[in-house]
């Protein structure tokens, strides 16, 4: 008897010592298994984009070196593209929020119109512009109807 006591005093023990790790190793795995994988909110290259852009690389210099490529690349000069932000910046530029800084109003135009010159992909305007690709399908139709509204003295459009 005195031998059945220490085998069952010895397994109670055990039990005592392995039933919270085992309660926490199925917590840990329980919590893995409903636990969402984490999203990239904003890849590491587009958020590079106020340093190696296009608007701030390549347009920039072709601006102030070759007019020529500027008017080509854009299909208007820069002071046609100045004429046109000044008068849609307002519809189209959207405030800063905690989690990110929001695209520029001059980000946005020259996206619009290097869509429309070039026809680029969103994928290509995605690289060149470091600008996601959901957010270009989103304020181009914005881009294009500000632009219509303040040139629309001058634009025909057959009924």
């Amino acid at each position: 008897m005195n031998r059945h006591r220490k085998i069952k005093r010895f397994f109670k023990d055990y039990v005592n010592q392995i039933y919270p790790m085992m309660i926490e190793l199925l917590e840990d795995e329980l919590q893995k298994s409903t636990e969402k994988r984490k999203r990239i909110w904003t890849r590491k290259w587009i958020l590079r984009r106020g340093t190696h852009g296009a608007s701030v690389g390549l347009l920039r210099e072709l601006a102030s070196e070759d007019v020529n490529e500027y008017r080509s690349f854009m299909r208007m000069n820069v002071e046609q593209f100045q004429l046109i932000l000044q008068n849609i910046s307002d519809k189209i530029q959207r405030s800063d929020t905690a989690m990110r800084e929001a695209i520029s109003a001059k980000d946005k135009l020259q996206v619009t119109l290097s869509f429309l010159a070039t026809g680029n992909s969103f994928r290509t305007l995605t690289h060149i512009f470091r600008v996601p690709k959901p957010s270009i399908s989103t304020f181009l139709p914005e881009v294009l109807d500000a632009i219509y509204d303040f040139l629309k003295d001058y634009i025909k459009v057959r009924k």
